[in-house]
């Protein structure tokens, strides 16, 4: 939903994630997942969400 991705890009472009990284935060939104498997450190950034870096 475009409405969805505008809303939460508006809430995390300031932590410096695009727009691919807001198309994934919006689909755990939906499905209800917190944790995300990932290198990209910008993502601890976001309250909310556990951040498992696949290297640790």
């Amino acid at each position: 939903n475009l409405d969805e991705f505008l809303d939460m890009f508006q809430k995390v472009s300031h932590h410096g994630i695009g727009g691919r990284d807001v198309t994934i935060l919006v689909c755990m939104k939906k499905a209800g997942i917190s944790k995300l498997v990932t290198y990209d450190q910008d993502f601890k950034k976001i309250k909310g969400i556990e951040v498992i870096d696949p290297i640790k």
